[in-house]
């Protein structure tokens, strides 16, 4: 999981409300957005900003609901000046949690992960269509980054639609996922596994310095060199999340052990 603060803005029209009218969320159109992959509560606020058509697009500077600009696509029409009696909402909220995220650690330890906000709607795809608005570029503060020194993050963000089937019916909701990726910085570990393994590894070649037939030291010694390596790797995996699979250090330190069984059979 990953704790994250995130700024969310949803836009849409409804051409029944009038702009006189306050909009309120209870008794007018809403999307009904939220998180899908959240842990626990999370802690958000959330506003709506009201504008009349006319004014919206007056405001960003725009011909009409039409016009690419807006993000809002009309299928039935490609006049941006039709429909301009109704009213825009702006749906803005802050939140603040933690989010579940499956990683990938086969390249540990330098692995890049993604982080993943995942929005659904708790309706239907016959009745809304959930499009990233390009109008309005999403971005990432890494100033805020608090793990800096462990990991870095990257400023670009993936954006992807998709529709989700329901788990208790054959009904399918759409979502999108806005994605970052962030890469683990490997120093740590390369200094205190990879390097301290080779070096355990590197001074068994001085069993060759003993004489052929004195097999009893040299097998004591590489003996000791393998019981050493393999207590380094289980105090090396305490500092690891369980996985059912091998990730790049494993290999790198069961290779190692097998070099060393090699010599004691040699």
């Amino acid at each position: 999981k990953f704790s994250a603060e995130a700024f969310i803005e949803a836009k849409w029209v409804d051409f029944n409300l009038d702009p006189t009218i306050k909009y309120n969320a209870t008794m007018h159109w809403n999307p009904k957005l939220y998180i899908l992959n959240c842990l626990g509560e999370l802690k958000q606020q959330i506003w709506y900003n009201q504008y009349s058509i006319s004014d919206y697009c007056e405001k960003q500077g725009i011909n009409g609901i039409g016009s690419p600009a807006f993000g809002f696509c009309d299928s039935k029409s490609n006049n941006s000046s039709l429909k301009t009696i109704g009213s825009v909402i702006l749906e803005r909220r802050r939140m603040n949690g933690s989010f579940w995220q499956t990683l990938n650690l086969k390249h540990f330890p330098a692995d890049v992960q993604e982080l993943t906000i995942s929005i659904g709607t708790s309706k239907q795809t016959n009745e809304i269509k959930l499009i990233h608005c390009k109008d309005k570029a999403s971005s990432v503060n890494i100033k805020c980054f608090v793990d800096s020194q462990e990991w870095r993050l990257y400023k670009h963000i993936t954006v992807r639609e998709y529709v989700r089937d329901s788990v208790f019916s054959e009904e399918i909701f759409p979502a999108v996922d806005f994605t970052i990726n962030a890469a683990r910085r490997p120093t740590f570990y390369f200094w205190n596994a990879f390097f301290l393994i080779f070096l355990i590894t590197f001074i068994s070649l001085t069993t060759f310095s003993i004489k052929c037939h004195l097999n009893f030291n040299r097998i004591q010694s590489t003996s000791t060199l393998l019981l050493t390596s393999v207590s380094f790797k289980w105090v090396i995996n305490r500092s690891l999340p369980t996985v059912s699979y091998m990730t790049s250090l494993d290999k790198y330190s069961l290779s190692c052990m097998i070099l060393l069984c090699s010599q004691c059979i040699w």
